[in-house]
């Protein structure tokens, strides 16, 4: 059997994974490979879901001094050809429910709103999912171009911006892949354990999701032929990036009614921090948190958790239910995303930790 770290790196070098991509498909087949090669069977959940597609990208530019600023289109942006629009201060995004981040409108010359621009005011340009309605053309910048902007528009200056860019949006149907390993005790309500698999349009996603992907994989392999008490229904989401589709649907299909499980656990990016999060809705069902505390610098626990991953749905029908990252927001969501070293230190400590704590 190959290693955690040979299958994370294979996995991770697939390349980008976008929902409803022809990627998107291979890494949901690999899975099912995976599995099989060790006489696991997996079964496909099949859900159909809105899919946005980025077709063509010409890059953000200043048009006083042509200057290309690196920027990345948010998913749900409409097509749109912008040549001379004014950059205007207009509120903020929402950010997956968790921030909000300086929003800036783009108008042509009569005034008429053309675009958006969403700006990341503490780090370097990534995308993320819209929330709200997909009506404009909008791009997210980091926090170079955002003091840039600051500084112009406070001195009476306005900024003038170019781009060009072409998207589709579509109805498809996706594949969540799943599968359960059996308890000795078929009375006690069964564990859910999941990690997303897809990621944004612009990355390999090593850390956003290709380690969670894999330390499930290997964590189903290590228990398939073990002694567990109860059921494992285990679950590889797809459209996490999305706005939680695939969760949405698998919870709308099989746990819809409360208290018809024990706890859902989604295994997140592992980055290469030494701290572990732990989001859950109730502290006192996390067992064995010494094992964690052992092996990072710090634990932080956040409760009731934040809506941003695929633990949202199960905990929006009244589930319990934890999530386990290492955040790495230096990274998330760009081309940055790659397979490091640290990583995999914290994606075995986890693996440990799942090890120990289902068996």
């Amino acid at each position: 059997m190959s290693t955690l770290y040979e299958d994370w790196v294979d996995f991770a070098h697939l390349g980008p994974k976008p929902a409803g991509s022809k990627m998107n498909e291979a890494a949901s087949q690999w899975l099912e490979d995976s599995l099989k090669q060790e006489g696991i069977t997996s079964h496909q959940h099949r859900f159909d879901t809105t899919v946005w597609t980025l077709k063509n990208f010409e890059p953000l530019k200043m048009v006083e001094s042509d200057q290309i600023l690196e920027s990345y289109p948010a998913v749900g942006s409409s097509s749109g050809n912008i040549k001379q629009g004014l950059i205007e201060r207009s509120g903020t995004t929402n950010i997956w429910h968790m921030y909000q981040w300086p929003r800036y409108t783009v108008k042509n010359h009569v005034g008429k709103v053309i675009a958006h621009i969403t700006a990341r005011p503490d780090g370097p340009p990534l995308s993320q999912t819209l929330l709200e309605t997909w009506n404009y053309p909008h791009l997210f910048v980091g926090e170079d171009t955002f003091r840039e902007w600051e500084a112009l528009i406070n001195s009476g200056k306005t900024p003038t911006v170019s781009f060009q860019i072409e998207t589709e949006i579509t109805k498809k149907e996706l594949i969540n892949v799943h599968g359960i390993i059996k308890g000795t005790n078929s009375d006690l309500p069964p564990l859910v354990i999941g990690a997303h698999f897809d990621t944004m349009y612009n990355t390999i996603g090593a850390y956003d999701n290709a380690s969670g992907t894999m330390v499930l994989l290997h964590l189903i392999k290590h228990l398939f032929d073990k002694p567990i008490e109860r059921d494992i229904h285990y679950v590889f989401f797809n459209a996490e990036e999305l706005l939680l589709a695939g969760s949405k649907a698998f919870v709308n299909d099989f746990y819809s009614e409360k208290d018809s499980l024990n706890i859902m656990i989604n295994i997140e990016g592992m980055g290469r921090g030494s701290q572990v999060d732990i989001w859950s809705t109730n502290p006192n069902k996390i067992k064995n948190l010494e094992l964690l505390k052992s092996n990072f610098d710090s634990l932080h626990q956040i409760t009731p958790p934040l809506a941003g991953s695929d633990h949202q749905p199960f905990v929006d029908v009244g589930h319990p239910a934890m999530m386990l990252t290492v955040n790495d927001q230096e990274i998330i969501h760009s081309r940055r995303d790659v397979p490091q070293s640290e990583m995999v230190k914290n994606m075995k400590i986890l693996y440990s930790y799942l090890e120990k704590i289902t068996v």
